[in-house]
């Protein structure tokens, strides 16, 4: 996925583990370019710091709407979403322990994840 800095200029590329475009319009020979309207990560030791520090900041700054971030070493589920302010929101946090419950998506209607199922296979 390919984030302009300016109308033309591509100052960022990044390759979620899962994205989702809306606007077909933003999708070219060359791969998308511009914000998608959902982003999830799936974390890796390896990944973990750029998915939840860079990738967090590149994805605020250009307008993507929900971040999820999937982690499967403390099986939890986090979704961000962009506020009227262009920043994330505190987040919602779903954690084996916690708060368990399914959650649903602002931007794709009808799309919700339940972390019992995600995570079921990891007992």
């Amino acid at each position: 996925m390919l984030l302009p800095a300016g109308d033309e200029e591509v100052d960022s590329v990044v390759q979620p583990d899962v994205v989702v475009y809306c606007d077909r319009s933003k999708l070219t020979d060359a791969g998308a370019c511009g914000a998608p309207d959902l982003a999830v990560e799936i974390l890796s030791p390896s990944t973990s710091k750029k998915d939840l520090h860079e990738k967090f900041d590149l994805y605020q700054k250009h307008g993507v709407r929900e971040y999820w971030v999937i982690d499967p070493g403390n099986v939890a589920l986090q979704v961000w979403r962009l506020i009227a302010t262009g920043k994330y929101d505190e987040g919602e946090l779903r954690q084996h322990g916690r708060d368990f419950s399914p959650i649903a998506s602002h931007v794709l209607e009808g799309f919700s994840i339940d972390p019992e199922k995600l995570f079921a296979d990891m007992d």
